[in-house]
């Protein structure tokens, strides 16, 4: 009775297909298939699209779930049709293959490994015995190591599943771009066309899960052969990447034979691409290429020295140990705080990368600024209470690497282009009309563009003003300011008033 009860039936004996049935559509909150079959379709599938007529006496559809989670421990338990609309309907879902990375994310370490540890026995600094036994003693190490990757792979789905449909127009773009290079073809992974993206952007929905998962795996492979393609995976800058592949077991034997791993580019480039994309996401390469025009391989680079300077990884893992311990929603504002802080100082590192200066450079350069100015913002704060004073006072970080910019620039000690800083925006709020800039939308690649001549414009305007307070001149600002207030006066602003404002401001400042 208890179970009748449970299960919403009245039947007081079930055949095992029409048990099966009815614990497929059973109120829980989590439904874990394993093994082979397809058990759940689209209600607009018909049996013969699920491709597996062993099962269909079996099969519900998804709206048929009354599953709050389902995890797909077997490949294809569901279609790909099938996991859209239960998501659609609310349920929390990925695909098998997100499901199941872990195992092939393991077998990746252990083929590395091992080849790694073939150089010790041919030069005989290893029996065989020996390897076995080392190979036993890394488990709970690469255990940690897999289990890290996939975290932070379900992490990034969930993160821009969550932004919903303040991400679709940039989606599209996305798909529209990978299928122009020939890498993705959407009819075949069930992702919408541009109808079904007008019409989701209409119903102010944005892509599932299950379908964010086929986007992340296009992209990072499409990035991955880029990278391959560059001299980045060779440089010395980004040895540590290959370093951080494997458990430190390992290294102890056998470090200083890593640079000779015949798979070493390869480590590195998917090291980079898992790093890069599931922190940043599955648009951040496309849209700052889009609106600097650098190359894939340059955006890493710089986004690699912005990431490292930050200590972004340790970061990272401060918010991601609030796991049960803060609210969910707090703890993603979070997340999507540090992700906005890098997304906003990786261009500034890059504008001195396309110029050739080597990551390591890079590193150093902006390393004191910025580390000094979390400390100051650290002081005397710890825990969830220290990470959140760092994401609400990103703008102050960012403005760090901006400064060393400036300096470089103008050939002046830091802390006097700080001092002169303060007096010029105690004069004029540029600060403003930047934020005002980096709001603009990017819906296509021009209007990316676009936004970015106008940050650039600014950026130089600023450099300009600046020279004349470091020179001891104070320009003139109170009819720029006018200008100024009228914009701010003005919401929302726009492409066309920013930038004829902008001209108008440099009109009166310089000339």
């Amino acid at each position: 009775p208890e179970l009748r009860a449970w299960l919403g039936s009245t039947a007081s004996k079930m055949t095992p297909p029409e048990l099966i049935k009815t614990l497929l559509q059973a109120p829980v909150d989590l439904l874990y298939n394993g093994g082979i079959g397809t058990y759940v379709k689209a209600s607009s599938q018909s049996h013969q699209e699920a491709n597996d007529r062993g099962n269909d006496i079996l099969r519900v559809d998804a709206s048929q779930l009354k599953a709050r989670v389902i995890g797909e421990g077997g490949n294809l338990g569901l279609t790909q049709k099938g996991r859209i609309e239960f998501a659609l309907n609310g349920g929390r879902i990925f695909t098998d293959a997100i499901d199941n990375s872990a195992g092939v994310d393991c077998s990746d370490h252990e083929v590395n490994i091992k080849i790694l540890l073939a150089g010790l026995i041919r030069r005989g600094d290893m029996t065989g015995k020996q390897r076995d036994v080392l190979l036993a003693s890394m488990t709970d190490a690469v255990a940690s190591l897999v289990l890290a990757d996939n975290y932070q792979q379900t992490q990034a789905i969930a993160l821009e599943a969550a932004a919903g449909a303040g991400l679709i127009e940039v989606h599209g773009r996305l798909i529209r771009h990978l299928e122009a290079r020939g890498a993705l073809h959407r009819s075949i992974e069930f992702l919408p066309d541009d109808k079904g993206l007008a019409e989701r952007a209409q119903q102010k929905r944005g892509l599932t899960a299950p379908e964010i998962a086929v986007l992340l795996a296009y992209a990072k492979i499409a990035l991955k052969e880029t990278l391959l393609a560059s001299s980045l995976p060779d440089s010395e800058d980004v040895h540590q990447l290959l370093v951080a592949y494997f458990p430190a077991p390992l290294l102890a034997h056998c470090r200083e034979l890593l640079p000779a791993h015949p798979l070493r580019r390869d480590i590195i480039a998917t090291q980079l691409v898992n790093r890069l994309v599931n922190r940043m996401g599955t648009t951040f390469v496309m849209q700052l290429g889009d609106e600097t025009g650098a190359s894939a391989a340059q955006v890493a680079g710089a986004w690699y020295a912005a990431s490292s300077v930050l200590d972004a990884e340790a970061l990272w893992q401060e918010i991601e140990s609030l796991d049960l311990v803060i609210d969910a929603t707090r703890q993603l504002a979070l997340m999507t705080g540090l992700r906005a802080m890098l997304a906003a100082a990786t261009p500034l590192v890059l504008t001195q990368h396309l110029r050739g200066t080597r990551i390591a450079q890079l590193m150093t350069e902006y390393g004191s600024a910025v580390v000094a100015t979390i400390g100051r913002i650290r002081q005397g704060r710890s825990g969830a209470v220290a990470i959140t004073a760092l994401i609400d006072e990103r703008a102050a970080i960012v403005a760090a690497f901006e400064r060393v910019n400036l300096a470089r620039a103008c050939g002046c000690p830091l802390n006097d282009v700080t001092e002169a800083l303060a007096i010029l925006e105690g004069r004029i709020d540029l600060d403003w009309l930047a934020a005002a800039v980096s709001r603009l939308p990017a819906g296509n690649r021009w209007q990316a563009r676009a936004r970015a001549q106008l940050g650039s414009e600014l950026a130089g305007l600023r450099q300009h003003l600046l020279r004349q307070v470091l020179g001891g001149s104070l320009p003139a600002t109170a009819e720029a300011s006018v200008v100024l207030d009228e914009l701010k006066g003005n919401e929302p602003q726009d492409l066309a008033m920013l930038s004829a404002g902008l001209a108008e401001i440099r009109r009166l400042l310089v000339l």
